[in-house]
């Protein structure tokens, strides 16, 4: 049976002059990865290429000078409605061709709005000048100033200035009359600004200019059209200035009617500039087979295998050459590369495409390379929706091998877990989870991983609350009170008791299981798979159960080492030591135990057994001899031997591996018996040293959940220094209550997030996770507002063009002699 989550390489090749209308296809289907080149190209060809990145480069560049231009930010873009039928469409020969239309039409957009800036800048600068001559001429109005009057003036010229309001002082100094001999007032203007008229002598003209040049100031010209015989022409000023306001106005609403009216292309234009990045990337995977050939290799869901390539073939027809690799997840399979091509044949038969497959088994010429295609494959990570949240943490991590099991599942119960032990307190919990439905709501448009950290925190809530049961805390209370009245005393939970409840559930659990196998045996004639993992959880579950159940009636298995309390850690902190290094102990064989998995899914069932196994033994037997016989090494010597929980372990890593070759494991036949010795020696010193500071990680689950209940602890004491009874002093409680909290539930809400990733990333993950592996993502360009048709063209060589010449030739001799027949015909 085929599973959704696995690949098949599909390697195209084909007529480069159809290359962009195929990655027009593949992006059509929406469903193809595309594998990344290894070999790099010719010298040539990246030289070709980085002629086109840098055409991108200027492309970008000019379309966010644009946009910056036309006052477009990426959210109003991404926010543009358009009808598919009014979509830009872009018809180019190649890619080459389409970047070059794409220039030539930014280049008409920017070239446009630069000069009606221009003209607007011009028009802006006229009104100030006209606006500052109005407002000079308004005060110099007060003087009955005319033109007759400025004529007069034979000896003395009078000018007008504008300047800053700060250089009012250096004004004064500058225009000292026992200095320079003149008549100044100054009178004040719109906008920090002041303007003065001066009169002085004709001949002190130098020095005048010498003096100005130091205050900076702009002179207000004294034009003869704006003054009559009467005095000043305030009608001539008020209509230049009406009239260079509707102009600039007119500029203004071209350039949003330009914006408007092309709004769709320009959404288009950086649409496709998105594409043409993401579709150089894929270009530049293309390999070439011969002067005109390329190839192209891409993963697809084995699911979809078979409608892509009807899709490809029906679009390309005999222009292209497919071979295809099924990957399975449980063994190597390897593509083969040869020096001689191989060909698949391809015929549309009834409504089929058959196929001839290479197989990996198949003998061929030993001029090869092999590449296990599983490190190469895409990861699709397909979770349950309560789990998936839980994706961003391991993304944090890593993706997961196409090979690997995917821990997410496993992380979205130990991580909430972890969380709640550092952070158990129930008032606290339910701000959490109320937290983290408000920012899912409200944060519903920001980013996946944003959304993501929500419901984490969410969950995280419900584990706080469940621990806060257990640690017996309600904001640092040991009862829950509201508004003065106690609803609740908090009573102590022994983990003993909650085992116990679990294990009186365990006869229903036969049950299930019981019921499972029956389910799985009537699906199996349906869907064998399906039906056989019905069959092994329920046989599963039913064995666990019934052997757990039956230990526990007979009083074998009586749990006496979870009979501890963790009602107010601060008075029992050796029981919540004790179950911290429980916790970490059972964390980290749980990560051996996937590492099991790992390996048997791998088909490297000694592995499993030879690494994996024995670590688990050895951890769990080591926690059993110091909590059950303690720290007397002379009893671990004495009956019943203890310490043989932990030295036959150590010494089965030792010798394992080398034992391995001895009994003929493939994967352990090319080491030597020493290297296999020596590797087994460090290993087995590695994690004897690894596992204590391992397990010494987890003591920050205590260390954590006494900081958090000594702060909630020391709030409520500083609360109770204020006395007395008045709504006063109750308001002021409630506030530094309130903010006391907030503080508590940021800064240790942080380190506790903080340390439950690093317990599960370095205690956790390090035992079986790589996290090396390539998410899937399918090739797509965005067709929301542009379209791309590229013009598939097969060149003509010269035999090609002859034989056409020679048919054109003889169809025009036929025709001409059909003409001479009928002629001589029809007037004989």
């Amino acid at each position: 049976m085929v599973r959704k989550d696995e690949f098949s390489l599909i390697k195209a090749e084909l007529n480069e002059n159809f290359k962009d209308q195929f990655l027009v296809v593949l992006s059509n289907i929406n469903s193809v990865h595309i594998k990344q080149r290894e070999k790099p190209e010719i010298k040539e060809k990246l030289e070709e290429k980085d002629s086109i990145r840098e055409s991108i480069k200027t492309l970008r560049k000019n379309l966010n000078s644009l946009l910056k231009r036309l006052n477009l930010n990426e959210y109003e873009l991404l926010e543009t409605k358009v009808d598919k039928d009014k979509r830009a469409e872009f018809v180019a020969k190649d890619l080459h061709e389409l970047i070059t239309h794409l220039l030539e039409e930014i280049d008409f957009f920017a070239n446009r709005f630069t000069e009606l800036n221009n003209y607007i800048s011009q028009g802006i600068i006229e009104l100030e000048n006209l606006r500052t001559l109005k407002a000079s001429y308004t005060y110099l109005e007060k003087l009955n100033f005319s033109k007759d009057k400025i004529d007069d003036l034979k000896q003395f010229k009078f000018r007008v200035f504008t300047t800053f309001s700060k250089n009012f002082t250096n004004l004064q100094n500058l225009l000292d009359f026992s200095e320079f001999p003149n008549f100044y007032e100054v009178f004040e203007i719109p906008d920090d600004r002041i303007g003065f008229y001066i009169l002085y002598p004709k001949d002190k003209e130098e020095e005048f200019r010498g003096r100005i040049r130091l205050i900076h100031s702009e002179e207000v010209p004294i034009l003869k059209k704006y003054l009559t015989n009467e005095g000043i022409n305030f009608s001539r000023i008020n209509k230049e200035i009406k009239f260079i306001e509707n102009l600039v106005s007119r500029y203004r609403k071209e350039q949003n009617r330009i914006t408007s009216d092309n709004l769709a292309k320009i959404v288009g234009i950086n649409e496709i500039v998105q594409n043409i990045e993401e579709y150089n990337w894929v270009e530049q995977q293309f390999e070439r087979s011969s002067s005109n050939r390329l190839i192209l290799k891409f993963f697809v869901p084995i699911s979809k295998k078979e409608e892509i390539l009807q899709i490809l073939f029906k679009t390309f027809k005999d222009n292209i050459i497919f071979e295809t690799f099924d990957i399975s997840k449980k063994q190597p399979i390897y593509e083969t590369s040869i020096s001689k091509t191989k060909k698949i044949d391809k015929k549309k038969k009834k409504g089929e495409l058959k196929e001839k497959y290479i197989s990996v088994d198949e003998e061929i010429e030993e001029h090869e390379e092999k590449e296990d295609l599983r490190e190469k494959a895409p990861t699709i990570m397909k979770n349950f929706f309560l789990v998936k949240p839980f994706e961003t943490i391991t993304k944090m991590y890593g993706t997961p091998n196409y090979s690997e099991i995917d821990p997410t599942p496993i992380i979205a119960i130990t991580f909430p877990i972890l969380f709640g032990l550092m952070f158990g307190d129930i008032g606290h919990g339910v701000i959490l989870i109320i937290s983290g439905i408000l920012g899912a709501i409200l944060l519903r448009k920001r980013s996946k991983d944003v959304v993501n950290l929500c419901w984490i925190i969410f969950f995280c809530g419900w584990a706080a609350i469940f621990v806060g049961f257990l640690y017996g805390e309600f904001f640092g209370m040991h009862e829950i009170e509201i508004f003065g009245n106690v609803i609740w005393h908090l009573k102590p939970i022994s983990i003993a008791s909650i085992a116990l409840l679990v294990i009186q559930f365990l006869g229903y659990i036969v049950i299930i299981g019981g019921i499972l196998v029956i389910i799985g045996v009537l699906i199996i004639a349906i869907k064998r798979r399906l039906g056989k993992r019905f069959i092994g959880l329920g046989v599963c579950m039913a064995l666990f159960s019934l052997i757990m159940y039956l230990l526990n009636l007979q009083g074998i298995f009586d749990l006496r080492i979870f009979n501890i309390t963790l009602f107010n850690p601060l008075n029992n902190i050796m029981n919540v030591f004790t179950f911290a290094v429980y916790i970490g102990v059972f964390h980290i064989n749980l990560g051996w135990f996937i590492q099991f998995l790992n390996y048997w899914k791998q088909h490297r069932k000694y592995l499993a057994f030879s690494d994996s196994f024995i670590k688990i033994l050895l951890l769990t037997g080591g926690t059993v001899l110091i909590f059950g016989y303690g720290f007397a090494i002379y009893t671990w010597f004495a009956d019943p031997y203890p310490i043989l929980l932990v030295l036959i372990p150590g010494i089965l890593l030792l010798i394992s591996k080398p034992f391995g070759k001895l009994f003929k494991i493939s994967y352990l036949q090319n080491e030597s018996f020493g290297g296999l010795l020596g590797e087994g020696s460090i290993e087995a010193f590695d994690t004897a040293l690894s596992i204590m500071s391992n397990v010494a990680s987890y003591i920050r689950l205590l260390a954590l959940a006494l900081a958090h209940i000594a702060l909630l602890y020391s709030i409520n004491a500083m609360s109770a220094l204020i006395e007395g009874e008045s709504i006063g002093v109750e308001i002021v409680n409630f506030i530094g209550a309130i903010f006391g909290n907030l503080v508590v539930i940021l800064l240790e809400g942080l380190l506790v997030f903080i340390n439950a990733l690093r317990l599960h990333f370095y205690e956790f993950f390090f035992k079986f996770y790589r996290g090396a592996g390539i998410e899937y993502f399918p090739f797509y360009l965005d067709n929301d507002y542009s379209i791309i048709n590229f013009r598939g063209e097969i060149d003509k060589d010269i035999i090609i063009e002859e034989i056409e010449k020679e048919i054109d030739t003889k169809s025009v001799k036929e025709e001409i002699n059909k003409a001479k027949k009928y002629i001589l015909k029809k007037f004989q």
